[in-house]
């Protein structure tokens, strides 16, 4: 007959045991229950968005290179697709999110590809408003696309994010092909607006906890244990997700680069306009133009500028992700620009 410490000793194992699998189970509850999607508006600009992408008819000109396209083609397919556009100025108006139903089905690229389609629309009506004199439209419709880039993917996931980028180089190219056509107050009011854009950038970081939160809960369940339990896995798990991380951030960070740098450059223009010459520094922009000078994101130092004896007169850039000055010197094409020397310009970018 077992003695009673014995017997205390097996109730104290058992109990060990039983609790140990309660607080397994407990935190795979808690691991494969979703977490609180971002609340979305009702009525969704989104779902408008997406619609009023469904709706465009026929193919984009110049197999979708709009910035090279014939103008006559690109009036052809714009006046072909005014109700697309009509839907999607009004789904502009309202509070817009991204559903997440935190499945696989949340990374398909369906809606992600429609979206990309209505921002060459708007970039083609932008051309054609161009073309015929009617530069505050052309303007105000890259403008447009500027909100398309925010609006049709606010609240979703890297992906979403990363296509939002995307879509804002759209409307930052289209705003930059106007320069030539504007004058001083133009310029000035421009270049304040994109400012005021760039300051209500999203914050990448709370993208990317989205994103991994996503993963997780998307994760096979037999990943999802190991990664809590198994010692090593987690860390290497995390591990082979910080080169994408990474990647998005540093998109993040190019696509406020190039619109602070589209803003100077267009306050650097105004000012040409009105004293025939461009500015020595660029503190001579505030306070006509800039409240205060946009620092360059990479560094949070200011931007590279000089004048120069080429057109348009003077050199601005951003010494990009390195933090080094390389001179003026940029990028190789088809380097890696997150990991070769470098320089970004204000300049077009391959689609």
């Amino acid at each position: 007959m077992s003695s009673r410490p014995q017997r205390r000793m097996r109730w104290v194992f058992a109990t060990l045991g039983i609790v140990s699998i309660g607080a397994i189970v407990l935190a795979l509850a808690q691991q494969s229950g979703p977490p609180s999607p971002p609340p979305i508006p009702d009525p969704n600009g989104f779902d408008l968005l997406v619609r009023a992408g469904l709706m465009i008819e026929g193919s984009p000109p110049n197999e979708g290179t709009i910035d090279e396209a014939d103008p006559v083609e690109l009036r052809v397919w714009v006046l072909a697709n005014q109700d697309a556009l009509e839907l999607a100025d009004e789904g502009l108006e309202l509070p817009s999110g991204v559903p997440l139903s935190f499945t696989q089905a949340d990374a398909e690229m369906r809606e992600l590809g429609t979206l990309r389609m209505l921002a060459r629309l708007m970039l083609a009506d932008a051309i054609v408003a161009q073309e015929e004199g009617r530069i505050d439209e052309a303007a105000e419709r890259c403008f447009a696309i500027l909100g398309l880039s925010r609006n049709g993917t606010r609240n979703g996931l890297l992906l979403h994010a990363l296509v939002g980028v995307a879509i804002e180089r759209t409307g930052v190219e289209g705003l930059r092909s106007l320069r030539d056509d504007l004058d001083m107050e133009q310029c000035r009011r421009i270049s304040r607006e994109v400012m005021a854009f760039d300051a209500e950038r999203p914050d990448i970081e709370k993208t990317i906890a989205l994103e991994t939160a996503w993963g997780l809960e998307t994760a096979p369940r037999g990943l999802k244990f190991a990664r809590t339990f198994v010692p090593g896995v987690r860390g290497k798990l995390d591990g082979l997700l910080i080169p994408a991380l990474d990647a998005g951030r540093n998109s993040w960070l190019r696509a406020s680069t190039m619109a602070r740098l589209l803003a100077i450059d267009l306050a650097i223009r105004g000012f040409e306009a009105r004293h025939n010459a461009p500015p020595d520094r660029l503190d001579q922009l505030v306070p006509d133009f800039f409240e205060k000078l946009p620092t360059d994101p990479f560094t949070g130092g200011p931007f590279v500028y000089r004048a120069s004896e080429a057109a348009p007169g003077f050199v601005l850039y951003s010494v990009g992700p390195d933090g080094q000055d390389d001179g003026g010197t940029p990028y190789a094409e088809g380097a890696n620009w997150t990991t070769t020397p470098g320089d970004l310009f204000l300049a077009p970018e391959t689609p």
